[in-house]
């Protein structure tokens, strides 16, 4: 069985804004380049920041680009309480990954902090390359890879494989990351933080790059839940 490297994700409240270009999740983005905030393309509204990934290491996933930022819109309502816009699809709209190459400068993105700012730590890991949402596999090996945030490895399925295409040239892509909503315990928000604003409130976030590295657009983001 083949294994491959995965880095366990322990996630703690940071006390200061974190202003460097690492591995953090919340807060502001810090930019190598300047851009325009992603809008949902359904509803128009500004998305919220998630969380920034470093391309070239621990796991080296890319070499034209050095940081991914995913963008989620925080949602749309209708009268009955259903989301109207879809962003746990891939390439609809409602959720943005943005790459982007590395710069001798670098500078926080000002657009308001909408969710609370996490240090990341980084715990190496062996895991096995498995299709998890196979359920006639040995229930031992469907249990060994890490199923919260973390960074390369295998992607922890809820439902069927879902791996998407690149959203820019219909080519095969590769898992970067995944994301679990309960990132310091059971949705431990800030009092002033709404908490329907939580990341993703439940399920699994999935981040993947295009092999081909073919453009700053070249990624995708789903989530599915339980």
């Amino acid at each position: 069985m083949e294994f491959v490297e995965t880095f366990k994700c322990n996630l703690s409240r940071s006390t200061i804004p974190i202003i460097r270009p690492i591995c953090k999740v919340g807060g502001e983005p810090i930019l190598f380049e300047s851009m325009n905030w992603p809008r949902c393309r359904h509803c128009n509204q500004e998305m919220d920041f998630v969380c920034q990934l470093p391309l070239d290491k621990p796991v080296g996933v890319s070499t034209q680009y050095m940081m991914a930022y995913l963008f989620l819109c925080p949602g749309e309502f209708d009268e009955n309480g259903w989301l109207t816009c879809p962003r746990w699809a891939a390439s609809e709209g409602a959720n943005t990954v943005i790459l982007q190459k590395r710069n001798r400068r670098y500078r926080a993105m000002q657009g308001g902090a909408k969710l609370p700012e996490y240090r990341v730590d980084l715990e190496h890991h062996l895991e096995p390359r498995v299709d998890t949402a196979n359920i006639r596999l040995d229930e031992v090996i469907l249990d060994q890879p890490y199923c919260g945030t973390k960074i390369g490895g295998t992607p922890c399925w809820l439902q069927q494989d879902e791996t998407p295409l690149c959203p820019v040239c219909g080519g095969s892509t590769r898992f970067l990351a995944q994301v679990d909503p309960e990132l310091d315990g059971p949705l431990g928000v800030n009092p002033s933080i709404d908490k329907d604003k939580v990341i993703l409130n439940c399920g699994r976030g999935y981040i993947f790059i295009c092999e081909r590295q073919c453009g700053p657009n070249g990624a995708a983001f789903l989530y599915q839940v339980d």
